[in-house]
């Protein structure tokens, strides 16, 4: 079988960690198409470009769609006690270490920093520049992710429903009653790149903000740890990451 898990050191005693999804996906019919979808948005390219840039991947980990063959993720085979060749992920196991030079991060880095319009601006400039980027499988990877994936980014007619749905419509500002999340379209693209980090407006620079939003590791654009995915079912594994405590050192 597979699970998804977030990148980082298994821990599979822990139930406060952020979790991932598991499907069995060995006797998915829809294998071939997959691995077609992943070659076109550019995920399939991911694992070799950061290994072959001095990261690790586990080899017990890929990049997957699930079942539907709708969402990305990071699948892991579990291993199968008396099996003649015992594989998976164990307790302690490294899953990604992800070199600094492979991250999108803003000049000035601070762990302790968690949102800066910096690090925005950096991820906007790579897109920008595409196939030159230093980032390039990862950078069109994310330029071939669809739109919509978070409210901020809805039509006002989507954003009204969700706010029908969570009991929510007609709030004032500061009201945060009704089901949460509260925030959940706080902080737009306007408000927040345009007039808070006066950024331009275009297209592109409106898919790296929507990115960004829906990707990013406080100030971290992480290749691979992003496509990982959140569960809160505690049978899943469990893993922690660990970020750079400064410039240089990698992502676990």
């Amino acid at each position: 079988s597979t699970t998804t898990t977030n990148s980082g050191v298994a821990d599979n005693n822990s139930s406060e960690k952020k979790e991932g999804e598991a499907e069995s996906v060995n006797d998915n019919d829809n294998d071939n198409d997959n691995h077609d979808n992943l070659a076109r948005d550019g995920s399939s390219a991911i694992v070799g470009w950061i290994v072959e840039n001095g990261g690790f991947i586990h080899p017990e980990a890929r990049i997957g769609l699930d079942p539907s063959g709708r969402y990305r993720g990071v699948f892991v085979r579990d291993g199968k006690e008396g099996a003649e060749e015992e594989v998976g992920i164990e307790e302690g196991d490294i899953i990604a270490r992800i070199p600094w030079d492979l991250i999108i991060k803003p000049p000035n880095y601070s762990r302790d920093e968690f949102w800066s319009c910096d690090a925005l601006e950096s991820l906007y400039e790579e897109f920008k520049k595409g196939d030159e980027s230093k980032y390039a499988p990862y950078v069109n990877y994310l330029k071939n992710q669809p739109k919509g994936r978070i409210p901020s980014e809805w039509t006002p007619a989507g954003k009204a429903l969700i706010e029908t749905i969570l009991d929510r419509k007609g709030n004032a500002e500061g009201d945060d009653s009704g089901l949460p999340p509260g925030d959940g379209q706080k902080g737009t693209y306007e408000e927040t790149w345009l007039d808070f980090c006066h950024g331009e407006d275009t297209d592109l620079a409106r898919a790296a903000y929507f990115q960004f939003t829906s990707r990013d590791e406080d100030t971290l654009m992480v290749p691979f740890y992003d496509m990982h995915n959140h569960s809160n079912d505690p049978k899943k594994l469990n893993t922690i990451h660990v970020k750079p405590d400064r410039p240089g050192l990698p992502f676990v």
